[in-house]
């Protein structure tokens, strides 16, 4: 009876320890994650105030293919709040050739909520030439 006792001692704490590595190791990848994001977003805005400067779309299509869809997506919308006139359309016509307004569609369709409302907040901020490219591929429903 005792060794059973010390035997459930044991694994319980064999497990206990086995979780806690997992959620260290989980914490770790994500902040490493978070650190590759943060310096692909400053790349990025870099990226877009040199490009509302020189006009240049060769300089800027590299660099929004180079970071993950996302941080290129959420940075392009955080810049173009900042923007009017001709250099919004430049910008979002460059965003449209990088097709990061498949990625933003997409995100209507999956997610929950409040991920759907943002995006269309994003593809509205891009402008009614991307909501409709975006909207050939067929109706999104908000569920």
């Amino acid at each position: 009876m005792l060794w059973l006792i010390w035997s459930m001692s044991l694994l319980l704490s064999a497990v206990s320890l086995a979780v806690m590595l997992f959620l260290i190791l989980r914490r770790v990848l994500r902040q490493r994650r978070s650190r590759v994001d943060t310096e692909a977003r400053r790349s990025v805005l870099k990226a877009l105030i040199a490009f509302s400067q020189h006009r240049n779309r060769e300089d800027l299509r590299p660099i929004l293919l180079s970071v993950p869809v996302h941080v290129a997506l959420e940075a392009s919308f955080e810049f173009l709040s900042l923007l009017r006139g001709e250099e919004f359309k430049e910008v979002v016509a460059t965003l449209l050739e990088c097709g990061l307004h498949n990625h933003a569609g997409a995100q209507l369709e999956r997610g929950n909520e409040a991920e759907r409302i943002h995006a269309a907040e994003m593809l509205a901020a891009f402008g009614s030439a991307m909501v409709s490219m975006t909207m050939e591929s067929g109706p999104r429903i908000f569920a």
